[in-house]
C-alpha cells in the first residue's frame, strides 16, 4: 500500500466549500422525496402483482420487485456515471417529471390484462430514474465537500430515509385506507413537488456567488478501487441475504394471514432501510472527523459487528420467545442494528478509495452499481445484491432450514471480514488480533450456534398455529 501523500489531521479534516447549508439542505429533502416516490410506486403495484402471481406469493412478489428495483437502479447509476454536471438540480427536476410521466402511464395500466412483466415495468423505471441522479448528486457533493465518505453517507442517509418512510406509510396507511391508485397519485404529486422544488432552487443557485472550485486537501486513496468494487460487491450480497433472512423469522413468527404477512414484511423492509440509513449517517460523519488508519479501523470494526449481531439473532430470539407476539419487536430491533452496521460499509469504502478528482462521477457510479446490483464487469464476473437475492431467497433459504441459513450467513460475513482485513493497510497485530476474532465468532457459529438454536422455530411461531404444520417461507401462514 502506498504511503498518505498528503495527510489531514486525525480529529479535523480541512476547511470546506460546502454549500450554504440552505441548499445543501434543499438538496437533501428533495432527494428523500424522489426516493420516496419512486418507492410509493414500486409498493403500490405490489398488490396487483400478488394478484397475478396468487395469494399466497407474498415473498416470491418481494424478490421479483427487488430484483427489478435493484436492476433498475445499477443501470441507471450506470448511465448516471456517464457524464459530468455542474450542478444536479435540472437533472433530479427532469427525472423527476419523467417520473411522474411513468406514474400517471402506470395509472392507464389495465391490471386484468397485463402481465407480471408490465405490473414490474414500473417500479423498474423509477428505480432506473433515481439510479441515474445517485453518482450525479454524489459527485457533486464531493466535490463541494472534499470528501468521498462523508458524500455518500449524505446521500445514501437521505435516499434510504425517503425509502424507509414511504415504505411505513404505504403499508401502514396509504395502501389500507386509500388503494392503490390514490398511492400512484401521491407519487406523481411528490415528483411535482420535486420538480418545482429543484427548478427553484436552482434559479435562486443562479443568483448567488459561484463557489470557489480550488483544489481542497484530502487524503490519498489507501485502498486500490478494483478491491474497493469487490468489497462493495460482497456487501451488497450481506445485506440483501439477510434482509430475506430477517424476512424469513418475521414469516414465522408473524399471525396467520395474508394483510397482517405483508404488512409485517413492509416493516422488516422498512426497519431495514432505517438501519442503512443511520449506519451511512453515521459513517459519513466518522470520514468526516478520523484519519484514515481509524477510518479503516472502524470498516473492520463494522463488519464484525454485524457477523456478532447475526450470530446472536437466533439465540436471543429462542430465549425471548416468552414474549409471544412482542418478540416481533425484538426482530426488528436486531434486523435495524444490523443493517446500521451493514450500512456504514459503503460510505467508508468510498472514502478509502476514491477522491474528489475528474473521476469521481464514474467512480461513484461503479461503486453503487457494484452495491446494488454487485455488476462489476471484468471478463464476465456478476456478483452483488442482486444476486444475493436470487442466491439466498432461491436456493439457500429452499434448501436450508433457518438455523443453517444462520450459520451459513455468519460464516459468509467472516469471510468477507478477513478479506477486508487482508486488504486494509493496517498493523500486523490488528490484523493478526481481528482475524484471530473472525475465526473464533466462525468456531461459535458452527459450534455453538445450532445448539442454541435448534427449537427457535417450534417457539416463536404463534401458539394459535403450534399444533399446525409450520411456516413456511412463501405461504409466509401456518
Amino acid at each position: 500500500m502506498t504511503a498518505i501523500a498528503t495527510k489531514v489531521p486525525s480529529r479535523a479534516r480541512p476547511p470546506s466549500r460546502a454549500q450554504p447549508p440552505s441548499r445543501a439542505h434543499l438538496l437533501a429533502l428533495l432527494l428523500f422525496l424522489s426516493s420516496a416516490a419512486a418507492m410509493m410506486v414500486e409498493l403500490a403495484w405490489q398488490p396487483a402483482l400478488i394478484r397475478r402471481l396468487g395469494e399466497d406469493a407474498e415473498l416470491a412478489t418481494m424478490l421479483i420487485l427487488a430484483f427489478g428495483f435493484a436492476l433498475g437502479l445499477g443501470l441507471g447509476c450506470l448511465v448516471g456515471g456517464l457524464r459530468s454536471r455542474p450542478s444536479p438540480l435540472p437533472l433530479l427536476a427532469a427525472l423527476a417529471a419523467l417520473n411522474g410521466a411513468n406514474g400517471l402511464a402506470g395509472l392507464a395500466v389495465d391490471e386484468a390484462t397485463a402481465g407480471p412483466a408490465l405490473i414490474v415495468a414500473p417500479a423498474f423505471i423509477s428505480a432506473a430514474l433515481m439510479g441515474i441522479m445517485a453518482p450525479v448528486a454524489l459527485a457533486h457533493l464531493i466535490r463541494r465537500a472534499g470528501g468521498a465518505g462523508r458524500a455518500f453517507g449524505e446521500c445514501l442517509c437521505v435516499i434510504m430515509l425517503g425509502l424507509a418512510v414511504a415504505c411505513l406509510a404505504s403499508a401502514a396507511v396509504i395502501l389500507p385506507l386509500f388503494g392503490e391508485r390514490d398511492a400512484l397519485r401521491l407519487g406523481v404529486a411528490l415528483d411535482a413537488v420535486v420538480v418545482v422544488g429543484a427548478l427553484v432552487t436552482r434559479w435562486h443557485e443562479t443568483q448567488q456567488p459561484a463557489l470557489n472550485d480550488a483544489p481542497l486537501l484530502q487524503r490519498q486513496p489507501l485502498l486500490a478501487f478494483a478491491p474497493s468494487l469487490w468489497l462493495a460487491a460482497a456487501a451488497g450480497v450481506l445485506a440483501m441475504s439477510y434482509l430475506l433472512f430477517f424476512a424469513r423469522v418475521v414469516a414465522y413468527a408473524a399471525a396467520p394471514g395474508q394483510s397482517i404477512l405483508t404488512a409485517t414484511l413492509a416493516a422488516t423492509l422498512a426497519a431495514f432501510l432505517l438501519g442503512l440509513a443511520a449506519g451511512a449517517h453515521r459513517a459519513g460523519r466518522h470520514c468526516a472527523l478520523f484519519s484514515g488508519e481509524e477510518v479503516m479501523r472502524r470498516t473492520a470494526r463494522s463488519a464484525m459487528v454485524a457477523n456478532l449481531i447475526g450470530l446472536l439473532t437466533l439465540p436471543l430470539l429462542e430465549q425471548l420467545a416468552w414474549l409471544d407476539r412482542a418478540v416481533l419487536v425484538v426482530a426488528m430491533l436486531l434486523c435495524f442494528m444490523l443493517a446500521r452496521a451493514l450500512g456504514a460499509l459503503l460510505p467508508y469504502l468510498a472514502e478509502l478509495a476514491t477522491m474528489a478528482d475528474a473521476r469521481v462521477q464514474p467512480r461513484s457510479a461503479r461503486l453503487c452499481v457494484a452495491y446494488v446490483l454487485g455488476a462489476y464487469v471484468l471478463g464476465a464476473h456478476v456478483m452483488g445484491a442482486a444476486a444475493g437475492v436470487w442466491l439466498t431467497g432461491r436456493v439457500l433459504m429452499d434448501a436450508l432450514d433457518l438455523v443453517a441459513v444462520g450459520v451459513a450467513l455468519v460464516m459468509a460475513g467472516i469471510l468477507y471480514t478477513l478479506l477486508l482485513v487482508a486488504l486494509l493497510d493496517l498493523p500486523r497485530w490488528q490484523k493478526v488480533v481481528r482475524g484471530m476474532t473472525a475465526v473464533a465468532v466462525a468456531i461459535l457459529a458452527l459450534a455453538v450456534l445450532p445448539r442454541w438454536s435448534a427449537d427457535v422455530v417450534e417457539r416463536i411461531a404463534p401458539k394459535a398455529a403450534a399444533d399446525t404444520a409450520p411456516v413456511t417461507l412463501d405461504r409466509g401462514r401456518s
